[in-house]
């Protein structure tokens, strides 16, 4: 007996097609592109900043000696303090960043919930339709079992002993006549859902 498959009716939207999941994925993936680049800079500026301190004398004794010498209070090289002052804003980008990001992160998160409820909404008649069609076939199932009892009975009412090479009655699954069946539990719970 064929049966027609309630499932496959229409096509589910993908999600990459919902503007606001596109907008906010977009956005994502642009400020972690803008965070990896911040890092990037952020360790370039870290080596320079190494090197520069390697290479010279400790800037609070170069600084000492100058003052010792002039009288007058000298800063460190502008080269370095432009970089400490890059490092410093960059810190800053990268802190909102991250916060930033996180946000978004939640938002996509939020956004593909909503979606996603969305969608079981719009198959939840298909799928309680595809329960009822496996309840259905359960039952057809356990009558081939009851009509399997039936020619045993019949075997043994003739003096036979029934002793087929496999038995369609499986008993861990059991019949949706015994109350304490798993197939009884899973036609109940089905027939519950489905309505």
């Amino acid at each position: 007996m064929a049966t027609a498959n309630p499932a496959t009716p229409g096509k589910l939207a993908q999600l990459a097609g919902n503007p606001q999941y596109s907008q906010v994925r977009s956005n994502l993936e642009e400020m972690r592109a803008a965070l990896g680049k911040v890092r990037s800079r952020l360790a370039e500026i870290s080596i320079l900043l190494q090197q520069s301190a390697a290479d010279t004398q400790p800037p609070g004794v170069a600084d000492a000696l100058q003052f010792a010498q002039t009288g007058k209070v000298m800063r460190r090289s502008g080269q370095v303090d432009e970089l400490s002052e890059e490092q410093s804003t960059l810190r800053v980008h990268e802190d909102s960043l991250r916060r930033a990001i996180d946000s978004a992160t939640h938002e996509l998160q939020r956004v593909e919930g909503e979606a996603s409820a969305a969608a079981m909404r719009e198959l939840t008649p298909r799928h309680k339709a595809l329960a009822k069609l496996y309840v259905a076939k359960l039952v057809e199932l356990d009558a081939l079992v009851m009509e399997e009892v039936r020619l045993a009975s019949e075997l043994q009412a003739a003096g036979y002993s029934p002793s087929f090479a496999e038995w369609l009655d499986w008993p861990l699954v059991g019949r949706i006549d015994d109350p304490h069946s798993l197939i009884r539990q899973r036609v109940k719970e089905l027939r519950a859902y489905a309505g």
